[in-house]
């Protein structure tokens, strides 16, 4: 029995069982009141008295959730290319282009376009519209 200030409580209160106080009930009881469990991270075999524990501790729990983490955000950093339309992994979630010089193709295409519907006319060149700087 376990003391804690004025209260005692049984060992089946506690949280955690030795494999061998576990099979012992098995053979005294006949059923097991503590559940013979494989941790879904690291693989090892742990006692808990709650039959829906995934994993053996709190670091198991916590790595696990960080390999979940770390794998979403991998994914959700997939993108396609805005101007080439070819996918890539993006550096930055709100990334769009697969490289600088698309974002600038991208870019002065944008202008381009809206001058045609401004002026009117359309332009020959397949090439996007090059802006020249004077200083």
């Amino acid at each position: 029995m376990a003391n804690i200030g004025k209260w005692k409580f049984p060992k089946q209160i506690e949280n955690w069982v030795s494999l061998e106080e576990y099979e012992k009930n098995v053979e005294m009881y006949g059923s097991p009141c503590w559940h013979k469990l494989t941790c879904w991270y690291c693989g090892e075999t742990f006692i808990a008295k709650c039959s829906s524990r995934r994993y053996c501790s709190y670091r198991c729990r916590n790595d696990a959730w960080i390999e979940r983490r770390r794998a979403y955000r991998k994914l959700a950093r997939k993108k396609k290319c805005g101007y080439c339309g070819k996918e890539f992994q993006a550096r930055r979630k709100d990334a769009k282009f697969c490289c600088d010089s698309h974002r600038v193709l991208a870019c002065l295409k944008r202008k381009r376009e809206m001058l045609e519907k401004v002026i009117g006319t359309v332009c020959k060149s397949e090439e996007p519209m090059a802006i020249k700087v004077v200083t």
